[in-house]
């Protein structure tokens, strides 16, 4: 899942050493502390907790919550039904982790469906499967505010009842997304600091203090940051125009770091319902570096990162992308120099420095061979 590519084969353990065995967890006491100094979300005064009013759900709205537990046993409790091969690929953009290539299995080993072992998400098209030791097992209930608690399995959609159901409603003026950007659902980022805080109120998010960062490997405008490892969420405005388009892509999903956007329903940019503190308003970022995901660094008046790991690792620090470690890779047609590969397979992001000689004036690409996924390059001036 880490790999460039190329035909020569490359491996590492990488993120897997350090969370070796780790798996998402229930979080039963949300905290709003600012986020640990190990997480670059940057620039925290401590949050302030805003319980304030948010409209109350419909009858109508359906709400899904999935519930996970060791796999004793191999079937859903009552009420719970299995997941879809769909629905379990969207499970790291809601709790962490990664795909296993290949994802889809028929295994009488292993337990049915939806589940998780050693940093990785399965989906097992056996039909009856069996209980497995290490594996967690998956289940979702979607109905009218579910209430329920099948005993020792563990509920945890990740935000409250109010703001699941909230978000759930057709006509949401705002809208919390775990997947993609702000207008792959029809809406609009919010790049103000007031509206930004207006939203976290009306979906009854535990945070409703907005901190701003500049790292330009965030999503547009405001979002929320839930950290699976440390237990806190997070309320965010991003200030860099660099960051402009981006979405939950943005995530870290190997260590359990998300980033979920936060979207209007209306365009607010430019209006008074905007409020103050608008993003836009703050001068253009002045970094020596950028990352582009079509053409080449010379479309944007600077160079491509060759033969220079340092200079590359520096870069995907100061851009704040999740994997800042270079691999080699050595192929003729993949970017040339130092490209940040998102692997649409398994959902990890990895860096690399190509040196082949034969790269020269290649640019970034979209990948559609062994592997799916996009290759950027990282430009310096």
């Amino acid at each position: 899942g880490s790999s460039s590519g190329s035909s020569g084969s490359t491996s590492r353990s990488r993120i897997s050493r350090a969370i070796q065995g780790w798996v998402p967890e229930p979080i039963c006491k949300k905290s709003v502390a600012g986020p640990s100094k190990n997480v670059r979300e940057h620039m925290a005064g401590p949050p302030v907790p805003t319980p304030l009013p948010t409209p109350a759900p419909g009858k109508g709205d359906i709400v899904c919550r999935y519930i996970v537990r060791n796999a004793t046993t191999p079937a859903c409790p009552k009420g719970y039904v299995p997941m879809n091969a769909s629905e379990c690929r969207t499970m790291p953009y809601h709790f962490g982790g990664t795909l296993h290539t290949p994802f889809e299995e028929s295994v009488p080993m292993d337990p049915p469906g939806c589940f998780f072992f050693n940093d990785k998400y399965y989906f097992n098209n056996h039909p009856t499967g069996a209980a497995t030791d290490g594996r967690k097992l998956y289940c979702k209930q979607c109905e009218n505010m579910p209430k329920t608690h099948p005993g020792d399995w563990s509920d945890w959609g990740g935000d409250n009842a109010k703001t699941l159901a909230v978000n759930a409603r057709a006509n949401a003026r705002f809208r919390k997304i775990f997947m993609g950007k702000c207008k792959d659902s029809g809406m609009h980022p919010i790049r103000s600091k007031a509206a930004c805080e207006e939203a976290s109120r009306y979906l009854a998010l535990p945070d409703g203090s907005a901190r701003i960062t500049d790292i330009p490997e965030r999503p547009d405008g405001c979002y929320y940051f839930r950290n699976y490892k440390d237990g806190t969420e997070t309320l965010w405005l991003s200030s860099s125009p660099l960051s402009h388009g981006n979405g939950a892509e943005t995530s870290d999903l190997e260590r359990g770091s998300l980033r979920q956007p936060i979207c209007s329903n209306e365009p607010l940019t430019g209006t008074a319902a905007e409020g103050p503190g608008k993003s836009e308003s703050l001068p253009p970022p002045s970094l020596p570096y950028r990352k582009i995901m079509s053409g080449h660094c010379k479309d944007i008046g600077m160079e491509p990162i060759v033969n220079d790991p340092a200079a590359c690792e520096d870069a995907a620090q100061t851009l704040g992308l999740a994997d800042v470690v270079a691999e080699s890779a050595n192929s003729p047609t993949y970017p040339e120099g130092c490209y940040y590969f998102w692997n649409r397979d398994d959902l990890t992001s990895t860096l690399w420095v190509n040196i082949s000689p034969q790269a020269k004036d290649n640019g970034a690409q979209v990948a559609n061979g062994t592997e799916h996924g996009l290759r950027q390059p990282l430009c310096r001036r």
